[in-house]
């Protein structure tokens, strides 16, 4: 077995679909056998009671603390809350990978391999720099491709950081041991790019669904926001540019009219206020904002969810999915995908048959559906169940950890081979 250090952004108890993400992966490569360090932050997004108290906690033993929990050492690095801004966010990477390096270069504990995601690119840097330190090879995950992402969304137009940016990921391409990707669009587009197939490996994100369960729809989220007798379409998670929620907004002035339907936005992030603007402007009764909730409600809210509304921004088809569709299809909903109809997120839903692709700024296109999923619930609702063992048996997480597992088993012992000295 190997002695593995993952160096990640968030982390559980932050409530974010990354974090998650890894923090499943990570108890699932200490059940296997291996030894695993998390380099991360404080909990980042997440308002959550765990989630406070952990920063309460980080207070003492400043700038980091480390905890063992489950078998896993966990370094969290203090650092602020998340930034609104591009600049103070950039800043904010910056200490979190100067808090990592602190931590791990002077550590007697040697890994044997290196487990990287982006976002941010830069944590690449930090993967190199350890591999460096150690002579051992790395492993970058992309989760979401940049700069492709952030250049198509309009958030980075500068030429020289432009530039840079390309460099860093050339850099990275080249000094990994291995790139991983989770869809076959991003896969072909690294391919184009010059990355060698043999250096590149496709594993999907995933759902664990034991813990994500259909539960029923009367119960302690749906009581709390008096939502019994509605007719839900929910969005859950970050509320930033990217996501183009002015969309839905619009769509639930359309249908303002639809007796007991609900749209509910839950989450935080850039857009919030902007959002909440527009739906007090158009005096729509039927939008609700919802802040954070905890990872543990999440079987709860997808229950009283009719429909969960994913979005995807155009021009960014190819740059990654959304993890939280996963979970949704797990939960068993119907899912209204808002993306360009080609899209390994379009692709994923469309395979499933639980949901519908529509056009992330066509605010008509996400009406018609609503009504459409609306009219036929009956006969969603089934899809949706359907859906839930098209996700256990092709994105379950016991089998897409392993394919984790095997890969970074093979990467450590190919180090031993001066061709991957780091």
């Amino acid at each position: 077995m190997a002695r593995i250090a993952i160096v990640v952004q968030v982390f559980p108890p932050d409530n974010v679909a990354t974090a998650q993400l890894y923090g499943d992966l990570a108890l699932d490569l200490v059940a296997h056998g291996h030894e695993v360090r998390v380099f991360t932050s404080k909990a980042y997004y997440s308002d959550d009671p765990l989630a406070t108290r952990w920063r309460a906690g980080l207070r003492t033993g400043f700038p980091w603390r480390t905890s063992v929990q489950h078998g896993l050492r966990i370094c969290r690095c203090w650092m602020p809350r998340r930034p609104r801004s591009l600049l103070p966010r950039a800043l904010a990477w910056a200490w979190l990978h100067a808090g990592t390096l602190a931590a791990a270069l002077p550590s007697r504990w040697r890994p044997d391999v290196i487990l990287a995601p982006s976002p941010p690119p830069t944590v690449a840097l930090v993967a190199w720099a350890l591999a460096q330190r150690f002579q051992i090879p790395f492993v970058y995950n992309v989760q979401e491709l940049y700069p492709d992402v952030a250049i198509n969304l309009g958030l980075v137009r500068n030429p020289l950081l432009i530039r840079w940016l390309r460099r860093l990921e050339r850099f990275t391409y080249d000094r990994a041991a291995r790139v991983t990707v989770i869809s076959r669009r991003m896969y072909e587009a690294l391919l184009a790019r010059g990355v060698p197939a043999a250096k590149l490996a496709l594993i999907p994100n995933f759902a664990d669904t034991a813990q994500i369960q259909p539960v029923p729809r009367d119960n302690g989220f749906s009581r709390e926001y008096g939502l019994g007798n509605c007719f839900v379409i929910s969005y859950a998670g970050n509320m930033g540019k990217p996501q183009h929620l002015e969309t839905l907004v619009r769509a639930a002035a359309r249908l303002q009219s639809v007796p007991d339907l609900r749209f509910l936005l839950i989450g935080d992030g850039t857009e919030r206020p902007v959002l909440q603007r527009l739906a007090a402007d158009l005096a729509l009764p039927n939008v609700q904002f919802v802040p954070y909730q905890p990872y543990a409600r999440m079987n709860e809210i997808y229950a009283c969810s009719n429909i969960c509304y994913v979005p995807q921004a155009g021009g960014t088809s190819t740059d990654g999915v959304p993890s939280k569709v996963y979970r949704i299809l797990a939960a068993g909903r119907p899912v209204i995908a808002a993306t360009e109809p080609d899209s390994d997120l379009g692709r994923l839903v469309l395979e499933s048959g639980a949901g519908l692709v529509v056009s992330p700024t066509d605010a008509a296109a996400v009406a018609r559906a609503v009504e459409e999923i609306r009219n036929q619930s009956d006969f969603w609702e089934q899809r949706g169940a359907e859906a839930r063992r098209f996700v256990e048996r092709h994105y379950g997480r016991a089998a897409v950890t392993r394919q984790y597992h095997e890969l970074l088993v093979s990467v450590a012992q190919e180090s031993h081979h001066p061709a991957h000295g780091g």
